[in-house]
């Protein structure tokens, strides 16, 4: 940004402190949090939809578990010279891949239709309960901070509530079907992994909740910067006849200025995050420990070689799955830290009577009171308002 005349600056710098006991309440309410069960009902008017998905994400996943068996084993052909054996194993590969594609189809489709469906009632009942507040409380409210819960706490919410399902079941099938398929093909080698993922994921999992911490702070940094540009540009014309471009300029680049530092500082972390995690844990340790000891039972004729690249596939889907049910989990946490105030205004009754407006949820628009009908339509109900 241009450089300011330091008299801009100070008064920039007065103007914040006469705005911290503002910012304050609202951080004091962003730490209101919802329970999962909120959550979880939230999601239950679109059950069929998710229960649908859940079911095409089951048959799925025994033909995306088969896919690096078949591909080790055909390596181990081509390796043993056995066409026959490559042909079969490639014609298994194909043809499991194909099915998996298919029924990816519908389950990705089907989860995303119940996010779609849930936040169309969410944004619309959060829309009406901001309506129906109280002038005062609306006056205490920035137009950003009620934005900010219309869109970006619904997005995050309708989300995690709905994809948290197909990630979690995914998770859990994936583990244990690995993990089997692993001690079935040779224990003491399956044992070796099952030791050494457990601690790499964990180390990931609290570097990778640390990290996006310090994201939701750059993030609130930046939604602030937008609220204090959203003002100004609001009241551009009371701006200019006071001569006070500077002055909101200031008050701009303070917040641009925050988030800035913030930026730098997530990018010093996440860049040691894929060094640590990624390039050295993931990508050279875990790899090294189950080469170096499957390497000595091939040399010594206890596997095939074909069972040494199944393992070095299947780690990797263990490690990545291992992680998304940690982060999953995480998800919902912070679903439910997001969703603390949208729950909270959903369910908070105006201090003095207003006028009601009934939404039609067979989009027949608002009626007032006294019977009169605006004339813009309302395509869905207030579910989630209703007592």
């Amino acid at each position: 940004y241009i450089s300011l005349p330091e008299m801009d600056r100070e008064d920039a710098g007065r103007g914040e402190e006469e705005e911290e006991e503002e910012e304050e309440d609202e951080d004091e309410e962003a730490s209101a949090t919802a329970s999962w069960g909120d959550l979880l009902r939230l999601a239950s008017d679109e059950w069929v939809w998710i229960f649908l998905g859940c079911f095409f994400l089951m048959l799925r996943l025994p033909f995306s578990l088969a896919s690096p068996h078949f591909q080790a084993e055909s390596i181990g052909a081509a390796v043993d010279g056995d066409r026959a054996a490559l042909r079969r194993n490639v014609s298994l590969l194909v043809g499991t891949g194909a099915i998996n594609a298919g029924l990816d189809f519908f389950n990705v489709f089907l989860f995303d239709l119940a996010k779609a469906k849930l936040l169309r009632r969410l944004r619309v009942s959060l829309f009406a309960a901001m309506l129906k507040q109280e002038a005062a409380y609306r006056d205490a409210k920035s137009t950003g901070w009620l934005a900010s819960r219309l869109a970006a706490d619904t997005a995050e919410m309708g989300s995690d509530a709905t994809w948290v399902f197909r990630w979690s079941i995914e998770s859990v099938v994936r583990i244990a079907g690995v993990t089997t398929y692993l001690f079935v093909r040779d224990a003491s080698l399956a044992t070796v992994v099952v030791v050494v993922v457990p601690p790499v994921t964990l180390i990931n999992f609290l570097y990778g909740s640390w990290l996006r911490k310090n994201a939701s702070q750059v993030q609130a940094a930046l939604a602030k910067a937008g609220a204090r540009s959203n003002e100004a540009l609001a009241a551009s014309k009371t701006v200019v006849c006071h001569a006070a471009e500077g002055f909101e300029v200031g008050r701009y680049a303070s917040k641009i200025d925050d988030f800035y530092r913030l930026t730098v500082k997530q990018a010093v972390a996440q860049s040691g995050s894929y060094m640590l995690c990624y390039s050295l844990l993931v990508g050279t340790a875990v790899p090294a420990a189950i080469l170096y000891y499957g390497g000595l039972k091939v040399v010594d004729g206890d596997v095939k070689p074909s069972v040494l690249i199944a393992f070095m596939l299947y780690q990797g889907q263990l490690l990545e799955y291992a992680g998304q049910l940690l982060n999953s989990f995480t998800s919902l946490l912070q679903a439910s830290g997001s969703g603390g105030e949208v729950f909270k205004l959903l369910n908070r009754r105006p201090l003095t009577p207003q006028r009601r407006y009934d939404l039609n949820p067979v989009g027949g628009g608002r009626t007032h009171d006294d019977g009169g009908k605006d004339d813009d339509d309302v395509e869905e109900g207030n579910p989630l308002l209703d007592h």
